[in-house]
């Protein structure tokens, strides 16, 4: 369906797609979203604009499993890392006004950080990802009481007194705490905390009364809530605690009004100067980088054009999310989901179905349907539909290493050990190949206590890989407390 976005208009003056144009768009998408949703890849709401005008918006599946409240484009859902362009915004904004100096050293707004690196970093490099602080999302501190409150300023110093992973400003690499310390600084600068700092700078501004700062320990009524797949249904997942986050993702907003901003960000809305928003958004002429401030910047071909994407994507125990501008064509696609799943194939289909090029169809994964098999009727009825399944092709699902392997895992955990067994056996048999299908057959005879199972499975991964060390270790025990 097409609707109007209200002001947004009058502000950028641009031209949307040709009538005719908007409603392929619109009936393939929705036919494509709905076939992701039916074969149980995608709960959630999507719309794409053209130039000011919605050209399609849907939600499907459940935003809350209990109640049954459905997801449409206006529920609210948890953003993730599409926040970083938020803080990205604040920080030029105080920029604009002379509070802060983004190539100024970061240890002129934090005098604790530790040195050298405080002298040595910037707000500039902190935002687009050139600071060489190592990410603190994949190390031992941050799933360490994950749920759980901690002090901004104390958990902060458990990363930046690291090694940096590179000089800064010399190379490039993702780091969610560039932003935790941006966050610290806008906070210090502006003597606000960061939810009441956004509402001033942005939100409330912008008119985005739906768009926020997610400090809230519990999930307020309305709002979309995370889920994961699991064998026995979608299970819910328990939220990250906002401390943990904060500006490398915790905010939350709704399709529509993030629609609303790209619209908004784009025409410069949100700044004083009007070359701000080209800091933020555009590397600039003859440069490579693929990150400016909080937005990605991607090129991919389709039916002959080359598309560039401006935007970012977020993961949030239950939420994965995108929002990306398109140029040519004044195109915003927005994705929000809340199963957990990926949205990777989704964005491209929609990108596709964007460009005029027919996008690949889902199919349904072989470890759901699997799953569904030895729900219902246990382990021989799921083998008489494997069999069924080996005859008519597998071709008509998909056929995945990892997700099986994590079927395969999931049963172990729940010590049903038999159904994990027949999983990784059946893995081993789809991808002989791999290594790590034999390792992780092993560690489920072991579990069983079939040791001579485990060993001829574990030796198998230890030949294909001679670098899987923990394979090599288990032959190594097992031959050695062998009689």
């Amino acid at each position: 369906m097409r609707v109007a976005v209200g002001t947004c208009g009058a502000v950028l003056g641009t031209v949307s797609a040709e009538p005719a144009d908007a409603d392929r768009v619109a009936a393939e998408a929705s036919t494509l979203v709905r076939a992701y949703h039916d074969v149980g890849l995608f709960s959630g709401a999507v719309l794409i604009g053209s130039g000011d005008e919605v050209v399609y918006a849907e939600g499907v599946g459940p935003a809350n499993l209990e109640t049954g409240q459905p997801n449409t484009v206006d529920t609210v859902f948890k953003t993730g890392s599409i926040g970083k362009q938020f803080f990205a915004a604040v920080t030029l904004r105080l920029a604009e006004r002379g509070e802060i100096d983004p190539h100024a050293p970061i240890a002129t707004y934090l005098p604790e950080y530790p040195r050298p690196q405080g002298d040595r970093i910037t707000p500039h490099m902190l935002m687009n990802q050139t600071s060489g602080i190592p990410n603190y999302t994949r190390l031992p501190m941050f799933f360490e009481s994950m749920h759980e409150p901690v002090d901004p300023a104390a958990f902060a110093a458990g990363f930046t007194g690291l090694e940096l992973e590179f000089e800064p400003g010399t190379s490039w690499a993702y780091s969610n705490s560039g932003y935790y310390v941006l966050g610290l600084i806008v906070e210090r600068v502006s003597g606000k905390p960061l939810a009441e700092l956004l509402d001033d700078e942005l939100f409330g501004p912008l008119g985005l009364t739906q768009t926020g700062y997610d400090g809230d320990p519990s999930t307020p009524a309305g709002r979309a809530l995370g889920y994961e797949w699991t064998p026995a249904g979608m299970s819910l997942e328990p939220p990250v605690h906002e401390s943990k986050i904060r500006s490398a993702g915790m905010t939350y907003s709704t399709a529509t009004e993030l629609f609303r901003w790209t619209r908004l960000l784009h025409a410069g809305a949100p700044f004083e100067q009007p070359d701000t928003h080209l800091q933020m958004t555009d590397p600039g002429e003859g440069k490579t980088e693929n990150y400016v401030y909080g937005i990605g910047i991607r090129e991919h071909e389709r039916g002959g054009v080359v598309y560039r994407g401006a935007g970012h994507g977020g993961g949030l125990n239950g939420f994965q999310t995108l929002l990306v501008y398109l140029t040519p064509g004044d195109w915003t696609l927005v994705v929000l989901c809340n199963s957990g799943h990926d949205v990777d194939d989704l964005v491209s289909g929609l990108q596709d179905v964007i460009a005029g090029v027919a996008p690949e169809m889902p199919r349904k994964p072989l470890m759901v349907a699997l799953a569904e098999s030895i729900e219902h009727g246990g382990i021989d009825e799921a083998q008489l539909w494997i069999d069924l399944v080996t005859e008519e092709g597998l071709h008509k699902y998909l056929v995945q290493e990892a997700p099986l392997n994590a079927l395969g895992y999931h049963y172990l955990f729940q010590e049903q050990l038999d159904e994990s067994i027949f999983v990784l056996r059946l893995n081993a048999r789809l991808f002989p190949e791999s290594s790590n299908v034999y390792d992780s057959l092993g560690e489920a005879y072991l579990a069983r206590g079939d040791t001579a199972f485990a060993l001829e499975n574990y030796k198998k991964a230890a030949a294909m890989d001679p670098d899987n060390a923990h394979a090599r270790e288990v032959v190594e025990r097992l031959e050695s407390a062998a009689p």
